[in-house]
C-alpha cells in the first residue's frame, strides 16, 4: 500500500516462508511502475541466510572454545608483532588484552631456554612448517617469571608465511614439582 500511495520502492530483507513443502527465506522489492502497475520481486536469498547462519553458528563455538579455554591462543605477524591474543592473557600474564598489541619477544626473559624458541618460530617462518612444542620463560606484568609449553604453527597464503598462529599453556606448578 506504502508503494502505492508513494510511489516509492521498498525492500524487505530476508524473511523466513514456511509451509507444508518448504521453509525457504526470500527478501522481496516492491515498486511501481510509471504504467501504475505494482511489481514485487521475490528473490529467494535461502541458501545466502543458511550459510550466514552456520557461519554465525560456527564464529559463536569459536568465539566459546577461545574465551573458555584454559590456553592462551595468539597470534602474530611474521614481524613478531601480536596481532590477536585470547582472554586468558590477563590470568596467564597479567595483562589486559589491549596491552601486548606489541613485539611478543617483548614479554620472554634473557633465560638461555628461549632462544630454542625464538629459532622454532623464525625457521617456521622461513619454511612455512610446523616446528615442535618449546618452552619459554616469560615475564609477567608483575615480574613474577612463569614457564609456558608454547604449540604453534605458520599460516601459508600463496606460498608465503603471512603469520604465526598458536596456543601456550602455564607450566610453571608441573616444572616445580
Amino acid at each position: 500500500r506504502k508503494v502505492w500511495k508513494t510511489g516509492e520502492s521498498t525492500y524487505f530483507p530476508a524473511k523466513v516462508y514456511a509451509d507444508e513443502k518448504y521453509a525457504n527465506y526470500y527478501e522481496n522489492r516492491v515498486f511501481k511502475l510509471p504504467s501504475d502497475e505494482i511489481v514485487a520481486i521475490y528473490d529467494d536469498v535461502t541458501e545466502r541466510e543458511t550459510t550466514r547462519l552456520e557461519l554465525a553458528d560456527s564464529e559463536q563455538k569459536l568465539k566459546n572454545i577461545i574465551e573458555n579455554s584454559t590456553n592462551l591462543f595468539y597470534s602474530h605477524s611474521v614481524d613478531e608483532k601480536i596481532t590477536f591474543i585470547s582472554p586468558q592473557v590477563k590470568d596467564i600474564l597479567g595483562y589486559d588484552p589491549k596491552e601486548v598489541f606489541k613485539h611478543w619477544t617483548e614479554f620472554i626473559t634473557d633465560n638461555p631456554m628461549n632462544e630454542k624458541a625464538t629459532e622454532y618460530t623464525k625457521k617456521a617462518i622461513q619454511t612455512g612448517k610446523r616446528q615442535p612444542t618449546y618452552e619459554l620463560e616469560m615475564l609477567r606484568k608483575d615480574g613474577d617469571k612463569i614457564v609456558v609449553e608454547v604449540r604453534e604453527a605458520p599460516i601459508v597464503e600463496n606460498g608465503e608465511v603471512v603469520s604465526i598462529v598458536g596456543s601456550l599453556v602455564d607450566i610453571t606448578k608441573r616444572k616445580k614439582s
